[in-house]
């Protein structure tokens, strides 16, 4: 009976660790490669432990879905994930159960399969109007560029608002950015403050893209509310 058990509990076939670290994948060379080769060696299910975490590998679509739909209500997030909640805030990454259900439900109109269908087509224009403005021979932040462009997407596709204005991308980029790493806090802070009585064209699209964000999908799924 006792050997019946532990033959139950036995974990899935996976590479031989290496004393006190085990096996760490990622912090290889080429983490893909090393993993595609353990799944041929070792199949679609393998098991290897990275220091003291302890990773079970799933190679196939039905077992992710499995683990992560079907089942997800028996599973716990990685102990990594349940630590950082002091400092992420008890959003859709880091809650579980019924409280994930209802975060789930309001951020789900944003992942819509026929809304996502339509990302392409902003992804793809916004790229398009970037490039238009590069000139041969001249000098480019690209990473400055790229941030811009991926600020832009993510307003237009998450909360329909488009935030041409620099002005107004800077205000959002510095909103989102304090409240994404302290929204523990539940306050929306700008670093960038707009006066009351300001009713400029960027004045009003910055309190649009706010007001969209508070109550958009996002702002309660990482449990963020404008208290202003």
């Amino acid at each position: 009976r006792s050997s019946a058990l532990c033959k139950r509990m036995q974990r899935p076939p996976g590479p031989k660790p290496h004393f006190l670290i085990g096996n760490m994948p990622l912090a290889s060379r080429d983490p893909l490669t090393v993993m595609t080769r353990w799944a041929r060696e070792y199949g679609d299910i393998f098991y290897y432990r990275a220091g003291w975490i302890h990773v079970y590998f799933f190679n196939r679509p039905d077992l992710i879905e499995t683990v992560l739909v079907r089942n997800h209500s028996n599973l716990l997030k990685d102990q990594v994930v349940r630590n950082s909640r002091w400092f992420f805030g008890n959003g859709l990454l880091t809650s579980e159960g019924e409280e994930w259900k209802r975060q789930r439900r309001l951020a789900q109109p944003a992942f819509h399969r026929e809304r996502v269908a339509t990302y392409d087509t902003i992804m793809t224009n916004y790229a398009e109007q970037m490039l238009s403005h590069w000139r041969d021979g001249a000098i480019v932040d690209v990473h400055q560029e790229m941030m811009n462009l991926a600020l832009r997407i993510v307003v237009r596709t998450l909360f329909g608002v488009e935030a041409g204005n620099a002005n107004v991308r800077a205000s959002f980029a510095c909103g989102l950015h304090r409240n994404v790493f302290r929204c523990s806090t539940g306050e929306w802070r700008s670093e960038v403050n707009i006066a009351p009585g300001d009713r400029s064209a960027a004045a009003w699209s910055f309190r649009r893209t706010r007001a969209s964000f508070t109550s958009s999908s996002l702002g309660p799924a990482l449990g963020i509310c404008n208290h202003e």
